[in-house]
């Protein structure tokens, strides 16, 4: 059912009647045929109600213009330019009844309200009928169009009210001619009660092309729209024929009735849209409820996708950690570079198709605060290996503002500029760094690469995308949709300018604060941990054994002692039972039984009495489980992480916190 919101077929315009609505609308005709055959032989003069014409042509109005508005929205909603016309169509019927009413002898004052004379009314009454028919005609010329699947509707309001300046220009144009000609004009009433013979050729006109639009309308298949729009003309059919035979006057019986019939005409089609858009309401809602919960499903399956390829991931950047203390040949060191750098394109292009989903369902929100635009600097220190081993410069020009974003989204958005310009330049230098813009901060990544085409600049940013290919080039072409995509959710301009064969420079623009990093934010110099020995004993928390043991016999290769656990309920058994005093806990998010990594990390601190440092591995990369994690004091590493980092993690929270056993 969730497809069916894209499907055109889902419209009254597209969607075929059922037997049941064609034999409902072919008794719709019949009466109504059948109710003019009997007033057709009383020609009889009944008493004149004035303020009749007034109320049925403001009832005309009113459903005209709810159905013109309503056709407006479905065409924009399918892309149909038939829809557009009939739109059309209406819109002027609704207008045009106006000076109709206004014209109209006795309706308003005893000549109409405008003054005109005795033909102005009838003439407009032609007018509206005819411009109604030639609509409906040019909607059954457009309607065997191919449905525009493709098509981006632009706003309705802009559509709608262009449409309402012509259709008053028209209207008014009209009313202007036959007012000011109305002594002129070809005589369709002696006085205002008696009509001229020409009256029933222009009905017999209006007859004749109602027929010819039924048949044009027949040429394709019927929609519901059309079955009913078929049944307004028929209603119109039977009006105009009771006029033509000259078996109705004003003010007879079947004037009355032949008036009525107007306001049934003017309604039926919105009756039937209205009830059309009523009976697909319990589907849509349906399809909504289905597609919130297949994107509820997506997620979950993110999630535990983004678990168990991290898993495996982990286990070989550890292994090959681990592995690379007992290597000493440079070719084997070489060949041991190359797996890393394999494992690390492994885990980039994970991190970017769920980076690309989490954005696609919405799951990302930001957090805005202020921090010193050097903070994001910082990310570029992760590409240093992989620039000296390109034989690249990567520059980094810091600078003393202060900017207002999402950190960690910001963050995301330079790192992949700055993996985007690694990727692309074999030569020569990356430059990032940021220049003051009015009251922005434009922040940019300059690289001496490939360079781009106007034909690749402007397909750049798209998905799975991949410009000219440099040397060692790698990834799915995500990195720079990425970056789009962070930039519309922060309001952050993201631009780039390139040369073909010289480099490219791509630039994100930040809002600048009037705060101080100096005054307000100082540095503070980090403490220099590289040869910190962490000395104390270390509980591992992790359900994976292939994990498990990586990170054992990464630990063990550094000298570190370590315990470990395969879920929170083992861990906390360690801790109670055997006596043991953990100096750091390393957990996974998730893990079986009733305790997550956040839960067990705080059953042990519990257990303990104090509140032991901790770092959380996890795979699960949704907001609220990085945000939970933090919340609770702890660190938070997203698998894989690599074995350099976690150590430099673990020697920083050893440094940071009082030893247990010493």
């Amino acid at each position: 059912m969730a497809e069916a919101l894209d499907n055109p077929t889902f419209s009254p315009a597209y969607q075929t009647p059922t037997s049941a609505q064609r034999r409902f609308a072919l008794v719709v005709v019949v009466l109504q045929f059948v109710t003019c055959a009997i007033v057709a032989p009383f020609p009889t003069r009944v008493p004149r109600i004035d303020s009749f014409v007034p109320v049925i042509l403001t009832i005309v109005f009113v459903a005209d213009l709810i159905t013109a508005v309503l056709l407006f929205s479905q065409s924009l909603i399918i892309a149909s330019r038939a829809l557009v016309v009939l739109a059309n169509g209406y819109l002027f019927s609704a207008l045009i009844v106006i000076p109709h009413a206004l014209t109209f002898p006795g309706a308003f004052a005893p000549k109409g309200l405008l003054g005109a004379g005795v033909q102005s009314s009838g003439w407009l009454n032609f007018f509206w009928h005819l411009g109604f028919l030639v609509a409906v005609a040019g909607y059954a010329c457009l309607r065997g169009e191919r449905h525009r699947g493709d098509a981006v509707p632009t706003s309705a309001l802009p559509v709608f009210f262009r449409s309402l300046a012509i259709q008053i220009s028209l209207v008014c144009a009209l009313t202007w001619a036959v007012t000011a000609g109305d002594t002129s004009m070809p005589r369709m009433f002696f006085d205002d009660l008696t009509p001229a013979p020409l009256i029933r050729y222009a009905a017999g006109t209006l007859v004749l092309i109602s027929l010819l639009v039924l048949v044009l309308m027949r040429t394709h298949r019927m929609s519901v729209l059309d079955l009913w729009i078929a049944v307004a003309i028929c209603m119109l059919i039977s009006e105009m024929t009771l006029v033509t035979l000259g078996l109705t006057a004003r003010f007879y019986l079947g004037w009355y009735v032949s008036r009525t019939l107007a306001v049934a005409f003017s309604s039926a089609v919105l009756i039937a849209l209205l009830y059309e858009m009523a009976s697909l309401y319990t589907p849509l809602q349906n399809a909504v409820r289905e597609v919130k919960e297949a994107d509820r499903a997506k997620s979950n399956f993110l999630s535990a996708a983004s678990h168990d390829l991290r898993q495996p991931l982990q286990t070989l950047s550890l292994l090959q950690r681990a592995l690379k203390e007992h290597i000493h040949g440079a070719e084997a060191g070489a060949i041991l570079t190359e797996i890393s750098r394999s494992i690390d394109t492994m885990g980039s292009m994970l991190n970017s198709l769920l980076d690309v989903s989490r954005l696609e369902s919405g799951a990302v929100a930001p957090s805005i605060s202020s921090f010193p635009v050097n903070a994001v600097f910082d990310v570029a220190a992760d590409f240093s290996k992989l620039a000296e081993e390109k034989g690249l410069e990567l520059r980094v020009v810091r600078s003393g503002l202060m900017i207002r974003s999402d950190q960690r989204m910001l963050e995301e958005m330079v790192r992949n500029l700055i993996a985007n310009a690694l990727r692309y330049t074999s030569r020569g230098k990356v430059l990032i760094g940021c220049r003051r813009a009015d009251d922005k901060v434009r922040i940019e990544v300059w690289d001496s690469g490939v360079g781009m085409s106007e034909q690749d600049i402007a397909r750049i940013f798209d998905e799975y995308y991949q410009g000219p290919q440099g040397p060692h080039s790698d990834g799915v072409g995500l990195g720079l949709a990425i970056v789009q995509r962070l930039g519309k959710l922060l309001d952050h301009h993201v631009a780039v300018h390139s040369v073909l064969g010289k480099g490219s420079v791509f630039s994100v623009e930040v809002p600048v604060t009037n705060e101080s990093l100096v005054a307000n934010h100082p540095s503070m110099p980090s403490p220099d941990v590289a040869d910190t020995s962490f000395t104390g004993m270390i509980l591992l928390i992790e359900d994976d054994s292939d994990v498990r043991r990586a990170l054992d016999r990464l630990l063990r290769t550094k000298g570190i002692r370590a315990l470990s656990a395969a879920s929170g309920e083992e861990a906390l058994a360690l801790v109670t039972a055997k006596g043991m005093r953990p100096d750091l806990v390393i957990s996974d998010y998730n893990l079986p039984g009733e305790m997550n990594g956040i839960e067990s990390i705080e059953a042990v601190r519990v257990a303990l009495a104090w509140r032991v440092p901790g770092i959380v591995l996890t795979g699960d990369i949704r907001l609220h489980v990085v945000d939970s994690v933090t919340a609770h004091g702890l660190s938070v590493v997203v698998k894989p992480v690599r074995a350099d980092e976690l150590l430099q993690l673990i020697r920083r929270c050893g440094c940071s916190a009082p030893t247990a056993n010493g």
